[in-house]
């Protein structure tokens, strides 16, 4: 099958999915730039079934650090006994024992700090953890309606963003307006 077949084989089957259908029917992009938008708009939906991937596949933050701590320790305890296994009276020039433990130290120091970087996105307990694939329905939708729609996105609930953004991530009743705030502060900042 060559690569113009698979695309179009791609293409009829997204087309015939009704989510497919109402976020073309949201976006309502002008008839030259139709076949644009719907690649633009399978893409979409397959970048945000893969942040739901990651998603799933991703550590929590306080479990990835308490991880990096382990790490950080068992680091601590190697560089300590392989300093203790080299003997004084066979060190006038440097060897590759030496070299193996400054590497193990520079390893001590980028997990420590991967620790204190994993540590940062830490939510309380109780509180949810921030959804990759919320972001990237939102996100892709704006960007969706940047390119395509008639009109630019809204901060509003129930406006063509906040739809569209539903219709991606597959949920007609989630509540994405968190994440529009998000994206929408971060375009009034950078625009």
């Amino acid at each position: 099958m060559s690569s113009a077949n698979e695309k179009a084989a791609i293409v009829a089957k997204y087309r015939a999915t009704t989510r497919f259908k109402q976020a073309l029917k949201i976006i309502a992009s002008d008839p030259e730039r139709r076949a644009e938008c719907e690649c633009d708009l399978i893409e979409a939906f397959r970048l945000v079934e893969a942040a739901a991937r990651v998603e799933k596949s991703e550590r929590a933050p306080a479990e990835q650090r308490k991880l990096l701590q382990q790490l950080a320790k068992t680091l601590r305890r190697a560089i300590r006994l392989a300093g203790q296994a080299r003997q004084e009276e066979y060190k006038p020039r440097r060897t590759r024992l030496d070299s193996r433990i400054d590497d193990l130290e520079c390893f001590l120091k980028e997990t420590e700090a991967a620790a204190d970087y994993a540590s940062k996105f830490e939510v309380q307990k109780g509180a949810p953890r921030p959804s990759s694939k919320r972001a990237a329905a939102v996100w892709q939708a704006y960007i969706l309606l940047e390119k395509y729609g008639r009109q630019k996105p809204t901060l509003y609930r129930e406006g063509p963003w906040h739809k569209l953004a539903r219709v991606l991530f597959g949920d007609e009743e989630a509540d994405l307006f968190d994440y529009m705030e998000v994206r929408y502060q971060l375009n009034q900042f950078v625009g």
